[in-house]
């Protein structure tokens, strides 16, 4: 049997890179079919139907983070001053921008990711991996839209530096270093994307729909074209990286116990793994 490798991507939102609007009348949708495909897709996740999109209830419980990028906290959309208030993207892996959608008059909401992922699907597959900041209230959503993605074995963690923000519960089951087929891959990516095209922020504001958009969009490309021109040597570095830890893990396990099996020392290493969570979140509480 040949095994089938996941594609994983993560997802992030930007809600510097917002529009002001001229006047009110200022409504228009832009359109651009080079990276913001999905924006067609939000109606299919917006209005009535987003009321009733679930969150992971058993997560919101457990998770106290402290993630309100979801609420319209921005002043500015508030007084009805911007119309685009941002935009959500994902990466792959290699930090390849991917696929990206506008936000329009609110914070992040689920609808857009959902977008995202939908494109994601029709063009590489459900065998996608997903990273995102509430991804431990994310996935329910996902599963309910995109049931074909669990039927895959495909999941849904949080980055790993945002991971250190939720509870020891929530890091248990979402952060991706305890979890198959994530590799080494941190889900930062779009924060790398996002300092490289900071300096659009004060650009793009007072610019008009389409040129915010073509701006965004050659920048972007740009950002890609120069990540694939390096990416031998990306690859080349990740690999000699996975290979010392590899190497340094082989001799601290061989010192410990030459005879363990594969099966053996998983088991042995995700029990040490809890035992030091919970001892953790009793010391919390």
């Amino acid at each position: 049997m040949i095994y089938q490798a996941h594609m994983t991507v993560a997802i992030d939102g930007n809600q510097q890179l917002r529009r002001l609007k001229r006047n009110e009348q200022d409504m228009k949708k832009a359109t651009c079919n080079i990276f913001f495909k999905a924006d067609k897709y939000q109606k299919l996740f917006g209005g009535e139907i987003e009321k009733s999109i679930p969150h992971n209830s058993d997560s919101k419980e457990t998770c106290r983070s402290n993630f309100d990028a979801a609420n319209l906290s921005l002043q500015a959309i508030k007084k009805h001053r911007v119309h685009e208030s941002g935009i959500v993207g994902c990466v792959c892996k290699h930090n390849i921008p991917l696929e990206f959608t506008n936000m329009y008059e609110s914070g992040e909401r689920y609808k857009y990711p959902l977008s995202l992922i939908k494109v994601l699907v029709e063009k590489y597959g459900p065998r996608l991996n997903c990273l995102y900041d509430i991804g431990c209230r994310f996935s329910a959503a996902v599963d309910k839209y995109y049931p074909q993605l669990k039927d895959n074995g495909s999941k849904v963690a949080i980055g790993v530096f945002h991971a250190y923000g939720h509870s020891m519960e929530c890091q248990i089951n979402n952060n991706p270093r305890y979890i198959d087929n994530f590799g080494l891959m941190d889900g930062e990516g779009m924060e790398r994307l996002w300092s490289t095209i900071g300096n659009l922020v004060r650009m793009t504001r007072q610019m008009s729909a389409e040129r915010r958009l073509l701006t965004l969009s050659h920048s972007i490309a740009h950002y890609k074209k120069k990540h694939i021109f390096n990416l031998p040597t990306y690859l080349r570095r990740r690999q000699n990286k996975a290979a010392k830890i590899l190497e340094n893990a082989l001799k601290f396990i061989y010192a410990y116990n030459p005879s363990l099996t594969d099966d053996e020392l998983e088991e042995k290493w995700i029990c040490s793994c809890k035992k030091l969570f919970l001892s953790l979140i009793q010391m919390q509480r």
